[in-house]
């Protein structure tokens, strides 16, 4: 599913900008283009700084370069062609997916009715990070949100059901030949199971292999809280693609940096107290560090 134009997207982000003929939006205060990396171009940073000041978003991402040597940036891909079991030269990968497509089904569910199963395996998920019950969504709000991105044509909605109930899920977004895998979690007593492993299997085998994708990506360096789901990736035939790291950061980002918050900020003890916008900081941190790399 190509993204021609802003229609495709229409209701399912507040608004759409436009910089550099790319359409940019705002998520998690982060304004980047809605197009898969490998189409993300130099764009004029004076039309950037622009839309980041219009959409309110703390930084502006972006990705140019693709495919270039190793360094600070990447993002997690399979690019496979004819994607198959054959085709995963990890034995624990291979063995990992013989045994997940044993223990559960693996197939695409209508919103509704995702939005209900998935619901229990996201909030699981959310206190995992110890976010607070207060903060958590309630249904209402999750549904809407499910509904609100299946108005793009290129959604699907995959999960994992066993034992009568899902256990895992991931959201697809087909976007100009490529795929971007969107939310992915997983009931934790079933992920020795295999169940991750089944479910991007069935993933990766039918866009890759059915529709042809150029490659399905997990999407860029995770920077906020420890994982390991990169040698998971890996182990499936993921790898990493390097590319160029582009930013641009709004006022307020700018005196998050040069205060040095991320320094005195834990005497204060913000680290104990808010250790989710903490998480932020720290990622913030890491990314401005990640720029300089590529100013050298």
């Amino acid at each position: 599913m190509a993204l021609e134009s802003n229609q495709s997207w229409e209701g399912t982000f507040e608004k759409i900008w436009w910089a550099g003929d790319m359409p940019w939006a705002v998520d998690g205060g982060i304004l980047s283009p809605i197009l898969m990396p490998h189409h993300q171009k130099e764009v004029d940073r004076i039309e950037v700084r622009n839309i980041l000041k219009q959409s309110k978003a703390l930084i502006a991402i972006w990705t140019t370069e693709w495919d270039s040597a190793p360094g600070e940036w990447w993002w997690t891909c399979c690019d496979i062609s004819g994607y198959d079991l054959e085709k995963i030269e990890n034995s624990r990968g291979k063995r990992g997916v013989k045994s997940g497509l044993k223990n559960c089904e693996i197939r695409t569910v209508e919103p509704e009715v995702f939005a209900k199963d998935a619901y229990p395996v996201y909030i699981e998920s959310l206190e995992s990070y110890g976010i607070n019950k207060s903060d958590l969504p309630d249904f209402e709000d999750y549904e809407k949100n499910i509904i609100k991105k299946a108005r793009y044509p290129g959604t699907r909605y995959w999960a994992a059901y066993a034992d009568e109930k899902l256990v895992a899920f991931s959201t697809c977004f087909e976007v100009e030949g490529g795929v971007s895998l969107g939310s992915t979690k997983s009931l934790k007593a079933y992920q020795n199971l295999n169940v991750n492993s089944a479910l991007f299997y069935e993933i990766c085998r039918y866009y890759l292999s059915e529709t042809k994708a150029s490659y399905v990506s997990n999407g860029r360096r995770n920077l906020l809280h420890p994982t390991s789901i990169n040698d998971f990736l890996e182990r499936m035939g993921f790898r990493k693609i390097y590319g160029k790291l582009n930013l641009e950061i709004s006022p307020l980002a700018k005196l998050i940096h040069y205060s040095r918050l991320a320094v005195w900020g834990k005497l204060l003890f913000i680290n104990r107290v808010k250790p989710n916008l903490w998480e932020k900081i720290e990622g913030f941190g890491k990314l401005m560090e990640i720029q300089k790399s590529f100013q050298k």
